[in-house]
């Protein structure tokens, strides 16, 4: 059995405040029956304020759980990150593919939040954006609460610039060519790790900038103006040029997912001096 070594958490919520708490576990985890929760709190693996919890305890809503994961084995993954600029403030990662960003379904700890946290010793990192398990490239990440704010405000402002490369096996669009289509989760009941063009979905811009063939295929250097789950390679597939290698939307003949986010540019959240990175990685 694999255990967390960082405990996630949970808030209470006003529906179940009223109950047991494990009735919050048991509604928001139904993959797990009741005798895994009671052998979790058994064991001392749910906790407020670093104090372990009983199933019947009750508690405020907006209290903040924290839990400790446990999987059978957790699944291989690339872990050769690449440290490409640090300082007490700010972190940037390449990150390689097949290594989630964050704790995701089996990977609770080999993911780069953790990764991180026990190589560099830290209490506190937050990734500023997310890059999906297969997609490479550059990472964000704040090293202080005060760090992070700032951060989060450039991208509600759309002040940070990201820029991917993707491989796609055709193009025959003009350029630059812009990708206007709302996008939406998967609805309930289907597959939750899908995203779709739907036209009550959010509103979603990608910009495709510049088209180089190599050997046969199209390099399309590409901005996405917003940050929808999967939203590169949801566009892309719609316009009838999906991203090779990808499982998920159509063109899964490539090993691996061709995408990497491979330039990020933005204010260092203290000093404001305009910061640009890229990536090693194709």
């Amino acid at each position: 059995m694999v255990r967390s070594i960082f405990p996630s958490i949970v808030i209470m919520d006003d529906e179940h405040s009223n109950g047991p708490v494990i009735d919050l576990f048991l509604h928001r985890f139904p993959q797990y029956d009741e005798d895994v929760w009671k052998s979790r709190f058994q064991r001392e693996l749910i906790l407020v304020f670093d104090t372990p919890l009983k199933p019947k305890d009750r508690l405020s809503p907006g209290t903040v759980i924290q839990y400790y994961r446990e999987i059978e084995k957790e699944p291989e993954a690339d872990t050769d990150y690449e440290i490409v600029f640090q300082d007490e403030h700010i972190l940037v990662v390449d990150k390689p593919r097949s290594l989630p960003t964050t704790p995701s379904g089996e990977y609770i700890n080999k993911n780069l939040v953790t990764i991180l946290r026990v190589d560099l010793k830290l209490d506190y990192l937050s990734p500023i954006h997310r890059l999906d398990k297969d997609t490479a490239g550059l990472v964000q990440f704040a090293k202080t609460r005060e760090a992070a704010s700032r951060l989060v405000e450039q991208v509600r402002r759309q002040e940070i610039d990201r820029t991917y490369r993707a491989t796609v096996g055709s193009w025959d669009k003009g350029l630059p060519f812009t990708i206007d289509q709302p996008l939406i989760r998967e609805e309930k009941g289907g597959n939750p790790l899908l995203t779709q063009v739907h036209p009550d979905g959010r509103p979603s811009t990608t910009e495709v900038i510049e088209a180089e063939e190599i050997d046969g295929r199209w390099v399309l250097t590409v901005r996405p103006r917003t940050g929808r789950q999967h939203q590169i390679r949801v566009h892309l597939a719609h316009i009838g040029h999906p991203v090779l290698g990808d499982p998920l939307y159509g063109e899964p003949r490539e090993a691996g997912l061709a995408l990497c986010c491979y330039q990020v540019e933005f204010a260092h959240p203290v000093s404001g001096e305009r910061l640009k990175f890229r990536s090693s990685r194709n």
